[in-house]
């Protein structure tokens, strides 16, 4: 597919689209006519180009991690990104002005610094980081991913850090580096003594003693069975006859 920017009446990209490749011969009457995109003029811009050159969108340097240059015609110098300029006498897409130090290129296709960037040092591995523009300090810095690294070799140049070292009894005073990244104090031990002279009375610990209930002893006793005495039957006497 192709890509078209609409670039404004003050040849600023507003918008960035891609069209089927076969209307790419009438991208701006696809987009303004057909699709009804106005508010400026549509130019055609190819993702694959950048500073003037031609990038493959498949091999990659691997020192540098970059896409290289696969020989491709390059279209308007820059592939157009929304707030990119266009200059209508030269056909090209730039970039806006990045700092206001740097001023344009006397051909008229970027901006440049007031001290140009040192040549980049190339890794045998992984990605190098590159250069990064200190618009204060009006020089280069080795970029990291924590910040900037001096190309002398200077610690790396962050926002001071404030280092507490706690003190026992004292109030704490911040201190900081703007060339030494502060590492933390360890944490006091306190220690604490007791005062001499003072016996400390123990506590005393309750002693219980079990409550046991008694078991009652239940004694059966027996009541003898009362002895029958029977005395015998006295047998009648008669008077004889």
């Amino acid at each position: 597919m192709a890509t078209f920017a609409l670039v404004d009446d003050h040849n600023i990209v507003r918008q960035v689209v891609k069209v089927p490749d076969h209307q790419q011969h009438r991208g701006h009457e696809f987009l303004s006519q057909d699709l009804g995109i106005v508010g400026g003029k549509w130019i055609q811009t190819s993702f694959n180009t950048h500073d003037g050159k031609h990038f493959s969108s498949t091999i990659k340097d691997p020192r540098t991690g970059n896409f290289i240059p696969d020989g491709g015609t390059p279209i308007r110098h820059t592939y157009a990104s929304i707030g990119f300029h266009y200059d209508p006498v030269l056909d090209i897409f730039y970039p806006p002005k990045p700092y206001p130090s740097w001023v344009r290129r006397a051909n008229g296709t970027g901006w440049e610094p007031p001290i140009p960037m040192p040549t980049p040092s190339i890794k045998t591995t992984g990605i190098d980081p590159g250069w990064l523009w200190s618009e204060t300090d009006q020089t280069w810095y080795r970029g990291t991913w924590q910040g900037y690294l001096h190309p002398s070799r200077h610690p790396i140049k962050m926002a001071p850090t404030p280092s507490i070292t706690p003190s026992i009894g004292s109030t704490p005073t911040p201190t900081s580096s703007n060339n030494v990244i502060p590492t933390p104090s360890p944490s006091p031990t306190i220690s604490l003594t007791p005062s001499f002279g003072t016996t400390p009375t123990p506590t005393p610990t309750p002693s219980f003693t079990p409550f046991s209930t008694p078991t009652p002893t239940t004694t059966i006793g027996f009541t003898p069975t009362p002895s029958v005495t029977f005395s015998p039957t006295p047998t009648p006497s008669f008077p004889s006859s």
